[in-house]
């Protein structure tokens, strides 16, 4: 029986309710099913996680416990960066400019970008027209700025 986050969360739980049962509940399963599967776990580990009446971990249940809270975690954070690229949350926009929108245009950009889209990171590379062009075309630049006209309003 490999170990799988499923059940690396069931032991983190009876930890955490400090009960079969009470684990089960929480989990929304029934306690002979969790308790066969922690048992085959165990058997599977060669180790006891667990004691039982009253139920306290092992000092084996202890680190088994202590690295499937950072496991979990880690993966409880690639399914969300997952689903934030997936919805355009979280990724890179190339930005290819011209110096006249490096005083303007680009700080303005980035303020924005800050503040409406915190996981999209800017990568911005100064160059010419022709050049920005050419970047746009072979698909270096998501998004170029190749002139910057300012008109007055006074």
């Amino acid at each position: 029986m490999p170990v799988d986050i499923r059940l690396m969360r069931y032991v983190v739980a009876i930890a955490e309710e400090g009960s079969f049962g009470r684990a089960a509940a929480r989990l929304h399963i029934a306690q002979p099913p969790l308790s066969r599967q922690v048992g085959e776990l165990e058997r599977e580990l060669g180790v006891r996680l667990f004691e039982r009446r009253p139920t306290r971990l092992t000092a084996a249940g202890e680190a088994f416990v202590e690295s499937a809270r950072k496991v979990i975690a880690d993966v409880d954070r690639a399914v969300a960066r997952t689903k934030a690229v997936a919805g355009g949350a979280v990724g890179v926009v190339r930005v290819g400019y011209v110096v006249s929108a490096a005083y303007e245009v680009l700080p303005r950009l980035q303020a924005a970008a800050r503040k409406q889209a915190p996981g999209i990171r800017l990568d911005v590379t100064e160059t010419d027209s022709a050049a920005l062009a050419q970047g746009l075309r072979d698909g270096r630049y998501d998004l170029v700025f190749p002139a910057v006209s300012r008109t007055s309003t006074d």
